[in-house]
């Protein structure tokens, strides 16, 4: 598993809280949200988790809407 820095980890934050856009912040997201994956209820990490899963669930539905919008 590859290390994310803080500044990554913020990053990607930021990301999260303000919409997965691309490709890259999705993988960026999704790498920080795999690093902290077991972060306990109550730290920040924690907090900074279900926000980054909550946008990369938003990217996701947005993105199998498009496919079908396609008839993919």
């Amino acid at each position: 598993m590859a290390t994310v820095s803080f500044c990554q980890g913020f990053q990607a934050l930021f990301i999260a809280m303000k919409e997965i856009k691309n490709e890259s912040d999705y993988e960026k997201a999704s790498a920080r949200a795999d690093e902290i994956f077991n972060a306990k209820p109550g730290t920040p990490e924690h907090k900074e988790l279900q926000e980054l899963l909550k946008a990369l669930k938003k990217y996701e539905d947005d993105f199998v809407k498009m496919l079908k919008g396609f008839g993919v």
